[in-house]
């Protein structure tokens, strides 16, 4: 694992040399439960019925993994936060609450989300300026 994968994740998390296939089996099953909970996330407030389809869903996935259902909840929220997806995400979150997510790990993974996001932005205000750098040079 990179040292910048290494800084965003939090300090409570250490992947021992001898568990990466277990580290990497969890990020798998940690993308498949955020996938599932953005595709059924609405832009409204979701109904009984989306709720339900959802955290079934989410349940089948997770298993009795509550630490992945939190971890995905608070990537979500962080990194969302004050975007036009914020609304969404806040659902999406919502899904992993009632599918059983452990409420106390989520304020770290929220701060993880918005970790990534400001890397993220950091990231792509720098390959814009680059490429505008680019496009005067060649005129």
């Amino acid at each position: 694992m990179t040292s910048v994968e290494t800084h965003l994740l939090p300090r409570s998390v250490v992947v021992p040399p001898q568990a990466p296939a277990r580290y990497e089996s969890d990020q798998l099953t940690v993308a498949r439960l955020a996938g599932a909970a953005q595709r059924h996330a609405p832009w409204r407030k979701p109904t009984a019925a989306e709720t339900a389809a959802a955290v079934a869903e989410l349940r089948e996935i997770a298993g009795a993994r509550s630490d992945l259902l939190a971890q995905v909840a608070g990537l979500l929220t962080g990194f969302y936060r004050r975007t036009r997806e914020e609304a969404r995400a806040r659902a999406a979150a919502h899904f992993c609450i009632v599918a059983g997510a452990r409420r106390e790990e989520i304020p770290r993974w929220t701060e993880v989300g918005r970790c990534r996001a400001t890397a993220a932005r950091q990231a792509s205000d720098a390959g814009q300026r680059h490429r505008r750098d680019d496009l005067g040079a060649s005129s």
